[in-house]
């Protein structure tokens, strides 16, 4: 199982010992989270394997549908690593940080990459996402997809995966965010 802090975000709370096999880990993990975070715990089932984003923008209307960037993947370097945590997110001197590197567009199957988008499509509609947003995933030993998070407010920094992937379709970095300002425009329009 992974043991993840029930109100954060960017990571925040998760490290590699959030992966837990045993009733002690579990409980070991709740009460770190209940003690730093002074908070509830959500516990998953862990999967093993690719890590997959795709970033979505659109208000999910005629008008503004929803559009895929391309997919992106985490590539784990060592497999001393199974989680993005934080450490590896925002710690420039944590040796995940540089063994956990972000590639778009995703080197995945079209097959693969065609089951990203219905999936991500799906969780737009499902959540009403609007302007933009992105959907994790984690694919197992057997290709199935499975849905990590529904994020509908991704870091959009210039260096960051929306922004990457923006860039991937050929949307540089100031036309994101004027997108991103036109769609939330077009909203409080309706």
């Amino acid at each position: 199982m992974v043991v993840k802090p029930a109100n954060e975000d960017g990571s925040a709370g998760i490290t590699e010992e959030s992966v837990v096999a045993d009733l002690a880990g579990l409980r070991r993990q709740v009460k770190w989270l209940r003690e730093g975070f002074r908070q509830d715990s959500l516990v998953e089932e862990f999967v093993d394997g690719r890590e997959f984003n795709v970033g979505v923008l659109g208000n999910g209307t005629a008008v503004d549908p929803h559009r895929l960037l391309p997919p992106a993947e985490l590539v784990y370097r060592n497999p001393r690593w199974r989680l993005c945590t934080y450490e590896s997110k925002w710690n420039s001197t944590h040796p995940s940080y540089a063994e956990i590197a972000p590639v778009c567009p995703a080197d995945a199957a079209p097959g693969t990459t065609a089951r990203l988008s219905e999936i991500t499509l799906a969780c737009a509609r499902i959540f009403g996402l609007a302007g933009y947003a992105r959907v994790d995933f984690r694919m197992n030993a057997n290709g199935e997809l499975f849905v990590l998070e529904v994020n509908p407010n991704p870091d959009i920094s210039p260096d960051a995966g929306m922004a990457r992937a923006a860039r991937a379709a050929g949307l540089p970095y100031p036309d994101l965010i004027l997108e991103i300002l036109r769609l939330g425009l077009a909203l409080g329009a309706r």
